[in-house]
């Protein structure tokens, strides 16, 4: 996962200041700006769909390495071309819940 910047790369002061919540009127989970000068330095991502992201991964890990004899060619594909995604298709989430129902005996991803 990236790490924050500890300074801003305008003034380099580094009163960062994090924008979440209520607070933050965009579409996005939160911002960092610099503190001093205003300035925006990145988004930031919501903790909770980071940790989905990453259980998400390490089960497509685990189908891969133990349960490979029971997945055709194009599910490997698959299963390798969405591990790095944040984010996932209503589509790519069902095939990936066939799947690991196949190879694991539960769904992976949950549905809103």
């Amino acid at each position: 996962m990236a790490t924050l910047p500890e300074s801003c790369p305008k003034c380099q002061s580094t009163n960062l200041v994090r924008i979440t919540g209520e607070d933050e009127l965009t579409t996005h989970y939160g911002r960092l700006k610099c503190g001093d000068c205003g300035k925006h330095i990145q988004w930031l991502r919501d903790p909770s769909t980071t940790i989905t992201t990453m259980q998400r991964q390490s089960a497509i890990e685990s189908i891969l390495q133990n349960h490979k004899s029971k997945l055709r060619p194009q599910d490997i594909q698959f299963l390798r071309s969405i591990h790095p995604k944040r984010c996932l298709t209503d589509r790519q989430q069902d095939y990936l819940n066939s799947l690991s129902r196949q190879c694991l005996g539960v769904n992976i991803c949950q549905k809103n």
